[in-house]
């Protein structure tokens, strides 16, 4: 179908509050991601393994951005243009990082003896840093967007819910894994795309056809308590799983337990009344520096504060992760903001 005759479902007119023309709400849920990606790789330092794996699908929430990302892209009206814009503003912060971690990887961590350059042969294949794993699905995404979107054109809403249920039944694979290990815990560059597609679809869904209630606030009480109802629930299924050794079917980013609850937070958070003033303007910043807080705050926390023999407890360790690569990141936008405009002006 062209695409000037496609007729998308707009984002719902309760999810439009604007501050300089960005949607506040999905900056929320960034901002709030992003925060708990740093708390999620701080308390693995502190954590048993065995708490870690259990909490592990309430804090992974990279998750929270593929489906901001299903919210805002749609419609996809050029896809060679969307893709090309997309791996510009992706690939080259990405590569930049992917060598740097490899290189102190092998500089600070002398012990292993494997080659540096065998390492950045592996590097074709999966990244040498651990959350990596995201950006590369995120790419997969993006790729794939442009040929998922005459789909969302046309489809109405029962069409994206049956995808929807179909993804979430999907998300029980990980416990036929674990009994029958049919499905091997392989690697590859886009071993996160297939599963977290259903993320983006969801962010897409929950934002145009948001449950209906008399007002905002009543939506807010209905995600509050499905969110409460989802706790236990998973936490059940998680504990049966911790017990018989499937560790996979707890941690599996689109695991059942993973979709449960991370769909239901996305719409929870998205409920909230929305920011105002200076929490506002916090929220928006820490959503622009989103992706730059993601890359950089592995190295301050591993090998920077670790190696140096830093350590102040979690919280403090974690806020001071947060911060310093905050900080970074947005020096690092003004300067390349300035410099783009002293470029222009010459």
């Amino acid at each position: 179908m062209p695409a000037d005759t496609q007729t998308y479902t707009p984002i719902a007119p309760s999810m439009r509050e604007c501050i300089d023309g960005r949607y506040v709400r999905l900056d929320v849920v960034r901002a709030f991601a992003i925060i708990m990606i740093v708390a999620l790789h701080t308390v693995h330092e502190y954590m048993d393994e065995s708490v870690y794996q259990a909490v592990h699908p309430y804090i992974c929430t990279p998750v929270l951005f593929f489906m901001t990302s299903g919210a805002l892209i749609f419609p996809v009206r050029s896809g060679r243009a969307f893709v090309k814009r997309r791996l510009c503003a992706l690939l080259p912060a990405f590569a930049f990082w992917t060598v740097a971690y490899l290189l102190m990887d092998y500089y600070l961590t002398p012990h292993q003896d494997v080659s540096i350059g065998h390492r950045l042969l592996y590097c074709l294949y999966t990244p040498t840093w651990g959350t990596g794993w995201f950006v590369l699905a995120l790419i997969g995404l993006y790729i794939f967007a442009p040929f998922l979107s005459p789909w969302l054109a046309t489809a109405r809403r029962r069409n994206v819910e049956y995808f929807l249920l179909l993804w979430l039944a999907a998300g029980t694979l990980p416990w036929a894994s674990a009994q029958t290990a049919i499905l091997e815990d392989g690697g590859g560059i886009f071993t996160g795309f297939y599963g977290c597609m259903g993320y983006m679809v969801a962010g897409y869904y929950l934002t145009r056809w948001p449950v209906s209630t008399r007002s905002r606030q009543w939506q807010w009480c209905y995600w509050t308590l499905a969110f409460v109802a989802a706790v236990p629930l998973t936490l059940k299924m998680g504990a049966v799983a911790m017990r018989w050794g499937y560790y996979d079917a707890v941690t599996a980013v689109a695991g059942f337990n993973g979709i449960v609850i991370q769909t239901t937070l996305f719409a929870l958070l998205t409920a909230l009344p929305a920011p105002r003033g200076v929490f506002a303007r916090l929220c928006i910043s820490l959503s622009r520096c989103s992706y730059g807080i993601y890359l950089v705050h592995i190295a301050i926390l591993h090998y920077g504060l670790r190696l140096a023999g830093i350590d102040f407890g979690v919280l403090v360790n974690g806020l001071l992760t947060l911060m310093a690569s905050y900080l970074l990141t947005l020096g690092w936008r003004v300067f390349k903001a300035r410099l783009r405009k002293r470029l222009s002006v010459g």
